[in-house]
């Protein structure tokens, strides 16, 4: 009698370990989200290009929209002029050999004498108006630059947006 409670006693104990290991590794349909969107960041350097333009000042990310595959874009800036307008210019080709057709046409960004953080458009758009999918706008050659401001174009953060 003795050797039977003593082997119900293990059988009740190592049941009891497998109901709660069966428990424990109970797959959870929440692990996968699904399909996350891709991005791609560039950085911006202080000022026109030259000497002094080693220094990064900001980010230029482009965002796949998983609705449709076009691209957003978005800035975030370490430092800008508090209440000042900085204006922001996508330009094709690259800051030593730009092009005539523009992007992005003087975007208006907020200074507030700390970093600053926008977006810049929801679906990036060819001079042709026909919207960029992700992959094309990855592997467009454009460049942006940042001015000062509508009445002084000191050129603050410039950047190539490339292969």
């Amino acid at each position: 009698m003795l050797m039977l409670k003593k082997n119900a006693l293990r059988v009740g104990v190592m049941a009891a370990l497998f109901g709660v290991t069966f428990v424990a590794c109970k797959n959870n349909d929440n692990d996968n989200p699904g399909p996350q969107p891709r991005s791609k960041s560039y950085d911006l350097v202080q000022g026109a290009p030259g000497a002094d333009s080693a220094k990064k000042i900001g980010v230029l990310t482009i965002k796949e929209n998983l609705q449709d595959t076009s691209a957003s874009v978005s800035i975030q800036l370490s430092k800008s002029a508090k209440d000042v307008t900085h204006l922001l210019s996508m330009i094709n080709g690259s800051v030593a050999a730009p092009k005539t057709d523009t992007l992005v046409k003087k975007f208006e960004l907020k200074g507030t004498g700390a970093e600053v953080t926008a977006e810049i458009t929801k679906k990036l758009m060819r001079p042709d108006q026909k919207k960029f999918s992700y992959d094309s706008a990855i592997s467009h050659a454009s460049f942006v630059r940042v001015l000062y401001s509508a009445t002084k174009d000191s050129i603050i953060a410039t950047g190539n947006i490339t292969k």
